[in-house]
């Protein structure tokens, strides 16, 4: 595959600023080495010290967190072959803005848990040349992500926006 569209990710991603409110909100700070890429919404904690899914008071090691207001193509049980595609894009994507040859920091803000009792988190990507990037806001710039709602109606209009009106 071309490097060209990731490219275009990374252009359009610095375009979306992080919001004042995620910047000015307490974080943790890690080291891009440190997050491991579930899916283009899911983000693995590296190392011991918590147990995954627990929720606790401190991001830690072991964690699994699910990025906050968006929603990304189903990878592990998509509804449709055109799901699947597009969630093997967005995890590639995920990837590329979570590499360190560009990113050098990832800041995360816990802003909630969900019902499978995985961290909700802002996650904020500080670039070499001191750049912030709303990680939710590229994804969704880049056609990568749509924001979340919950409910039944929310899910299916997700699931006709990824696999079509027919399915």
């Amino acid at each position: 595959m071309s490097a060209t569209p990731y490219l275009a990710l990374i252009l359009l991603a610095l375009a979306a600023p992080a919001s004042a409110e995620t910047a000015a909100a307490p974080v943790v700070s890690l080291a891009p080495e440190q997050v491991r890429v579930v899916d283009g919404d899911t983000l693995d904690i590296s190392g011991g010290g918590a147990e995954p899914g627990r929720c606790g008071l401190a991001i830690a090691g072991g964690e699994r967190l699910r990025i906050a207001a968006i929603d990304t193509p189903e990878t592990h049980a998509p509804r449709c072959g055109r799901e699947a595609e597009l969630g093997a894009g967005a995890t590639a994507a995920a990837r590329v803005l979570l590499h360190p040859a560009n990113t050098v920091r990832v800041e995360i803000r816990r802003v909630g848990c969900d019902r499978y009792g995985r961290t909700l988190a802002d996650i904020v990507l500080v670039r070499a040349d001191g750049a912030r990037l709303d990680y939710g806001a590229a994804m969704i710039a880049a056609g990568h992500a749509i924001a979340y709602a919950p409910g039944r109606e929310a899910w299916e209009a997700r699931r006709r926006h990824w696999c079509g009106e027919g399915r």
